[in-house]
């Protein structure tokens, strides 16, 4: 018999109890440790969603590569070539404004920097659904907390 019969095993089922010394009192605000940390994790975010945004780009580019090379061959005679050149051309300025936003975001979010752009980045993403409005989403929820806005503004004090 493993256990005495006045001890009991502990429960697999039982909730998990918080260990004292990590929990923080309500209401106290997180160390700036913690900013830092959600902030380099949602940079590294920021730059895989922007990876992928690349690879759209690249197939845009690719779309738009074989249709001129199709309609080259038939001397550009389809009058509806103009429409989709103008909407592919402008996916494909859109993304690339998109990659750019991206990866700007993720180096400012590294080194808390341009509180605005981030924020204005963050919102544009979310119209990137599904993957792009949960990276949006989550920005917004981190970038709104009153910690990490005032080590944004500490960090940008000093900068300037």
């Amino acid at each position: 018999m493993p256990f005495p019969p006045e001890v009991s095993p502990p429960s697999p089922y039982a909730a998990p109890q918080a260990s004292p010394a990590v929990a923080l009192p309500a209401g106290a605000p997180a160390p700036v440790a913690v900013h830092l940390a959600n902030l380099r994790t949602l940079s590294t975010l920021v730059f895989v969603f922007a990876a992928m945004c690349v690879l759209g780009l690249a197939f845009t580019g690719l779309i738009l590569a074989v249709g001129t090379l199709q309609e080259a061959a038939e001397g550009f005679s389809d009058p509806d070539a103009v429409f989709a050149y103008a909407f592919f051309g402008t996916a494909f300025v859109a993304q690339a404004v998109l990659v750019v936003l991206l990866a700007w975001t993720g180096l400012c979010l590294r080194t808390p920097r341009r509180h605005g752009l981030c924020v204005a980045t963050a919102a544009v993403t979310c119209l990137a659904f599904p993957l792009g409005t949960a990276l949006g989403v989550a920005l917004l929820v981190v970038l709104n907390r009153p910690g990490v806005r005032e080590l944004f503004d500490a960090r940008g004090a000093a900068g300037a």
